[in-house]
């Protein structure tokens, strides 16, 4: 009877916890830019763990298998932009957040990449 008492508290204590569990939110354009300027995130995508370093000037690198790729990227309104040459085309992502996670929503839709913010450079 004391093991289904224990349970019983551990079960209604998990339902009040539940909602207090971080969850990310929709980023403004300001915390987009914040989140993102001077730092760097890491995900992984097909396997393969990927980062990407947002300078303040607008340049970006992206490092995936060894290889890096420049780009541009830049804030609209409430979403992340990039540019990828030889492409002149932008792809905006929307991004949810909490703490030092992030997530780029594509507008385009499609499959979103969760990642995890490191601050500064560290590719």
């Amino acid at each position: 009877m004391k093991f289904l008492w224990k349970l019983a508290i551990l079960a209604g204590i998990s339902m009040v916890v539940s909602p207090a569990i971080a969850q990310e939110l929709p980023l403004a354009g300001a915390q987009v830019r914040d989140g993102l300027s001077g730092n760097t995130v890491e995900g992984v995508q097909g396997g393969v763990n990927w980062k990407q370093y947002f300078n303040p000037s607008g340049a970006t690198t992206y490092v995936s298998g060894g290889r890096a790729s420049p780009g541009r990227w830049s804030v609209r309104d409430d979403t992340h932009c990039s540019q990828w040459p030889p492409s002149e085309n932008w792809d905006c992502y929307a991004l949810t957040g909490e703490g030092d996670r992030m997530t780029f929503v594509p507008e385009a839709g499609g499959a979103s990449w969760p990642v995890r913010v490191i601050p500064g450079k560290r590719l």
